[in-house]
């Protein structure tokens, strides 16, 4: 089977990969992933082995012929010869896909049966992967027989199946190597890289039937010396030793106490609820699931990409998980026993878990030894202490999923970084060099936002008219930050929209947040609430339960012209764009005519351009620059403005122009203040009477009557009563607005200080 191909397996079935020469994924949570065909085509060209993984996420099971009889048992097992279908030759006998059926969901992952020997039922209900082609093991390259589409089991199979499945069976692992060694071996590497187990190095001794695991420090007690390792015995046994005094006595299972299970524990249920769910969130830490302010959540990701879709999929997203999956996670890291009497005493039972401990996990937001996390990055990542981070899944250090692979570049000179910037940067018309600056310090906040602690200022891409390229100059940030385009918002003059849509990306772990065109006016409670906040909480929409959360993530907008609410101003960043063009939409000569492929062929590069500044700035010892505070983001004024100057471009500081733009709010403010009429009047009553009045050649409100026309919005009542609200109190030229009636009055009048 072609390369090319075996890269399409991954549009129809969830791939997992493998590496090379091997049976066995050598990471845990590796059946809630899944390959794009992108990724396939790499591994196998880099002599990887790929799988499908069983069960519901490809919809498929696999009868297996691993053994003498086998092919006799298949024929028994449908009658006569089975469905042709997609299957392939190893070295064991010959693997054959058959569509997944919701029956089968509460089997185990494989199984064997006397009554069909040489058959392995390999299920996948709770975690299984089968090797296929054009994966190589033992020197061995599989081959396909049959392609083409899965086809479903007889009724009269499925019965049997199930029957099966249901009978106690003994237990089939997967071997990895065929060699119970190797196997532990692997196990243990991967259990060490899933819970941050100090491993130091793999080494042989003089019994050539053992191999050594050893430690850089002990990883119960954190000493140096004593020489703690774990021993892989030739028939698979492993144990921890280590020489020091203090941990005389300590075994593996200490060290499952302080990292996490090793093997699937097993769970006997009882009236101590405490104790069981303890227990549970012990297995559960062996599962790619985290804790997000206090709910359990899980990474999803969308399903592949049609072959001849256009479109990106979405980011990489975290989800709070509804009790029915985290049953399926308790049954998949657990064993659940309940005890049953007997003449003799008592016997265990397999069961499964309840939807008592589910909800008493859900609920709780106590989750002891869940992995808290703290977003979801799609390219490398700086750390506060000037390391980088590029190792793909679970970074420790900082908490967040690096949703990564491949090579990246190493840090690039201060020089080179800048060159890219221009070549991106190139055809936007920006208004001042002011501006550009403040387009590279989005881009480099969006690629070191976790490198600084607090706040971070929203970035303002304005335009004197349409087309200038707002939207694409947001897609080059997002493509550089996460390899997409970006994720548009809807920005709401309702601030309760505003907050719904702010409490769902702090669910999801988003890493910016976009509103695009914006019309009319530029702030607002929620707004300006979370730019400076750090964190929120809020009740999750439709539900009872509440996310109260750290979230610093890269605030975008872009607008035409907006008017900027004065509480903006020292919020955000301004990056203008200005043309004398009457249809900049029809500019050609272009350095690059699909810049958006430019900087997707060549995003490696843009990312460690984008945090190569900051990067050489923090190893410079991070030297005092000229440069004024930014009250409310101290941290990303020390950094990323710091770093900008320090590295030679212009201030991105635009607080001047945002508080021009502002002004426009302050002059429609002073207009109303001066052309209110006498008395108290309602809102409703103003723009009635300026709107329906007859009075000819004598209008006593003129200036009234301009000033409301151009309020944003057609229903001018409610956008009156927006500015009448948001700027009660407030003095301009001696006189304010005051609202007549206590606190729920209706009308308003002028009041002369």
């Amino acid at each position: 089977m072609s390369v090319s191909t075996a890269a399409h397996l991954a549009e129809r079935y969830a791939i997992v990969i493998i590496p090379a020469g091997q049976k066995w994924p050598n990471y845990a949570g590796w059946q809630h992933s899944r390959a794009t065909p992108a990724q396939v085509d790499r591994a196998i060209h880099a002599g990887m082995n790929i799988g499908i993984i069983l069960g519901p996420p490809s919809g498929v099971i696999d009868l297996e012929v691993d053994g003498e009889g086998g092919e006799d048992s298949l024929r028994k097992l449908f009658d006569g010869e089975p469905p042709e279908g997609p299957s392939w030759q190893s070295t064991r006998g010959i693997h054959r896909l058959y569509l997944w059926d919701d029956r089968l969901a509460g089997l185990g992952a494989k199984f064997t049966a006397d009554e069909y020997p040489g058959l392995e039922f390999r299920i996948g209900a709770e975690a299984a992967q089968s090797v296929c082609p054009p994966s190589k093991v033992d020197g061995v390259k599989r081959e396909w027989i049959h392609e083409g589409e899965p086809a479903p089991l007889p009724e009269s199979v499925i019965g049997k199946i199930v029957s099966l499945g249901n009978k106690p069976q003994p237990t089939v692992y997967d071997s990895l190597f065929g060699n119970a060694q190797k196997d532990k071996l692997a196990r243990l590497l991967a259990w060490a890289d899933r819970f941050g187990v100090p491993l130091s190095q793999q080494q042989s001794t003089n019994d050539k039937d053992t191999i050594v695991l050893t430690f850089g420090y002990c990883p119960i007690r954190g000493h140096e010396d004593g020489g703690a390792t774990i021993f892989v015995n030739s028939d698979g046994s492993h144990v921890f030793h280590c020489h020091h005094s203090k941990c005389q006595g300590k075994a593996f299972a200490d060290l499952e106490a302080k990292y996490g299970p090793f093997a699937p524990p097993q769970i006997v249920v009882g009236h101590d609820i405490h104790r069981v769910k303890a227990e549970a969130l012990n297995a559960l830490r062996r599962a790619d699931v985290f804790n997000r302010g206090g709910l359990l959540v899980q990474l999803v990701n969308d399903a592949p990409r049609p072959k001849l879709c256009l479109a990106d999929n979405g980011a990489p997203r975290l989800r709070p998980l509804p009790n029915s999956v985290i049953m399926m996670l308790l049954s998949e890291y657990a064993r659940w026993m309940n005890k049953v009497p007997t003449k003799d005493g008592f016997k265990l039972k397999r069961i499964a878990p309840s939807s008592q401990i589910a909800g008493a996990i859900k609920e709780s937001h106590d989750l002891p030894g869940i992995p808290v996390i703290t977003g979801i990055v799609s390219c490398p990542v700086l750390r506060a202490d000037g390391s980088i981070a590029t190792k793909p899944r679970y970074d420790r250090s900082t908490g967040l999923w690096l949703d990564i692979d491949g090579d990246w570049p190493s840090p690039m000179s201060v020089g080179e970084a800048i060159q890219w910037y221009d070549e991106i940067l190139h055809d936007f018309p920006f208004a001042e060099p002011a501006h550009k600056s403040a387009a590279i310090a989005a881009m480099v906040t969006m690629v070191v936002r976790h490198a600084f602690g607090g706040p971070a200022p929203g970035f303002a891409i304005d335009g004197n008219a349409p087309r200038l390229g707002k939207g694409l100059l947001s897609d080059v940030f997002a493509e550089i930050a996460e390899g997409r385009k970006a994720t548009r918002w809807r920005f709401s003059q309702d601030d309760e929209e505003v907050r719904k849509v702010i409490t769902s990306c702090a669910l999801a772990g988003s890493s910016y947040v976009l509103f695009d065109n914006i019309k009319g006016r530029l702030g607002g409670r929620a707004l300006e609430g979370v730019l400076t906040a750090g964190r929120w909480s809020d009740r999750i929409l439709g539900t009872n339960q509440t996310i109260d959360v750290a979230f610093n993530p890269v605030w975008l907008m872009t607008a035409n012209n907006a008017t900027i609410t004065p509480d903006m101003v020292g919020r955000l960043v301004m990056c203008k764009l200005h043309t004398t063009d009457e249809q900049p939409g029809c500019r050609t000569s272009f350095k690059h005519p699909d810049l958006l492929a430019y900087v997707k062929q060549h995003r490696r590069e843009l990312a460690t351009a984008a945090l190569s500044i900051p990067y050489h700035y923090i190893r410079a010892g991070k030297p005092k620059q000229a440069i004024s505070g930014w009250g409310g983001f101290d941290e990303w004024n020390n950094l990323v403005r710091a770093s900008i100057v320090w590295a030679g471009l212009p201030d991105p500081d635009t607080r001047a122009q945002v508080a021009e733009e502002s002004d426009e709010e302050s002059s429609i403010l002073r207009q109303l203040l001066e052309s209110w009429p006498k008395g108290a009047w309602s809102v409703a009553n103003v723009v009635k009477t300026i709107q329906t009045g007859n009075f000819s050649d004598n209008d006593p409100y003129p200036a009234l009557r301009e000033v409301v026309a151009e309020l944003p919005g057609h229903d001018k009542a409610q956008a009156l009563g927006r500015v009448l609200r948001d700027s009660r109190g407030r003095v301009l030229n001696g006189k304010r607005f005051v609202r007549e009636g206590g606190k729920n009055g209706r009308k308003w009048t002028v009041e002369t200080i």
